[in-house]
């Protein structure tokens, strides 16, 4: 499992399994820095189930608020001064709509054949 480097621990640190300092789960085994990204090297079955609800509850709410997605799209695209053809703001419609809702779903745990099947 790859986490990204967050600041709040480092190799020095140790990897004995501990509370997640982001999450506050119990059993998340303190990450090896490797590279840019630290690689958790064991995440305990209650630890990993806890993550897997918390993941599906971002993925549930991130499809809800697909439309404030784009609309923030639209937002910065105006705000941006750069005045884009109708097709091309169609397009950037399009595309985050989709991506969003692709997204949102395999993360909410349909899977990645539902999120390739949105696109």
């Amino acid at each position: 499992m790859s986490i990204p480097n967050n600041g709040l621990g480092g190799p020095d640190e140790g990897n004995g399994a501990g509370t997640d300092p982001l999450t506050g789960i119990e059993g998340v085994a303190k990450p090896g820095r490797v590279g840019d990204t630290y690689l958790a090297e064991q995440v305990s079955p209650a630890a990993r189930m806890e993550l897997e609800r918390q993941l599906r509850s971002l993925g549930e709410a991130l499809n809800q608020r697909t439309a404030e997605v784009v609309r923030g799209i639209q937002r910065r695209n105006q705000e941006s001064g750069v005045v884009l053809e109708a097709i091309v703001e169609e397009s950037f419609v399009k595309v985050g709509t989709v991506s969003t809702e692709a997204v949102a779903r395999w993360m909410a745990g349909e899977g990645a054949e539902v999120a390739r099947e949105v696109g």
